[in-house]
């Protein structure tokens, strides 16, 4: 697993590298490695740990062994990078394009990390109204049923007659339910929430208590008798409980609100044209 993590490390240390300007004035004590003609500096560590989680961090801080290791990661970043450049990859056009795209989608990244994301605020009075007010964020209830199914109804009549008497309902769905999957489980049905399973089978055990039957249900042309076999009611959570991913959910809509908005400014300021022939499936650049 470590030396999955150091390889995926050195791969990321490839892609970003950069070569250091020649000319740019470097103190000595700031050089940490020489690589031919080129120099790894401190201020080259310190950008590069800032790309990483924040343990991280404080980990190759803390151990002069995995700070020695990050630098020799560095240090073979830039061997390959040299390398690269002498076998002239930076002028293959392919490799051109990717870096571009990466390029721009960092620069993307960044714009709305810088002029956007630190402009959202959200306060506590609208993650509490949010609260109080979504109607998700409530108390729940929830039926656990089986079902028989038949087709007739005198048959249906006898099926309910049978199991008032106390028949089991479990066995009886076994035997004459013509539903072929649900009657190899006894005609039990899966857990659905109070306003959001089918309303046919909510209406007829909505008002039974555990264990109770259900009158004959006609849906669809065939006969259906409801067996109640769990109830429960799940408590609304408190604010404290959903607070953060209020704020979070929140945070993120204000967020696509600016974007949007901006995208539209922008498409004033700057003309965008789009050449729909050409996006036809079969159409050759």
């Amino acid at each position: 697993m470590e030396r999955g993590w150091k390889f995926a490390a050195l791969i990321i240390l490839l892609i970003f590298v950069t070569k250091v300007p020649q000319g740019l004035s470097q103190g000595k004590d700031d050089i940490l490695a020489k690589v031919g003609e080129e120099v790894i500096t401190r201020e080259d560590v310190d950008r590069r740990l800032k790309s990483y989680p924040p343990g991280v961090q404080e980990e190759l801080k803390n151990d002069a062994e995995k700070r020695k290791e990050f630098l020799n990661n560095l240090i073979t970043g830039r061997l390959f990078m040299i390398e690269a450049r002498n076998k002239g990859l930076p002028e293959d056009p392919e490799i051109q394009a990717r870096l571009r795209m990466m390029r721009d989608d960092f620069l993307i990244r960044e714009y709305i990390k810088k002029y956007h994301e630190k402009e959202v605020r959200v306060s506590e009075e609208e993650a509490e109204h949010f609260y109080n007010t979504h109607p998700e964020i409530r108390e729940k209830e929830h039926f656990k049923v089986s079902k028989i199914i038949l087709k007739g109804e005198e048959e249906a009549k006898e099926v309910l007659a049978q199991l008032k008497r106390g028949g089991n309902f479990r066995k009886i769905a076994m035997e004459k339910s013509a539903d072929p999957i649900s009657k190899h489980l006894g005609g039990e049905m899966d857990w659905f929430e109070r306003g959001k399973g089918p309303k046919e089978i909510e209406n007829a055990v909505v008002e039974l208590k555990k264990g109770g039957l259900s009158p004959i249900v006609k849906i669809d042309g065939d006969y259906y008798i409801f067996h109640l076999d769990e109830r429960t009611i799940v408590p609304k959570p408190t604010f404290q409980r959903l607070r953060d991913e209020i704020m979070n959910r929140l945070r993120s809509q204000k967020l696509m609100d600016r974007i949007d908005r901006e995208i539209g400014e922008l498409k004033k300021k700057i003309p965008v044209e789009i050449f729909e022939d050409k996006m036809r499936p079969g159409v050759k650049p």
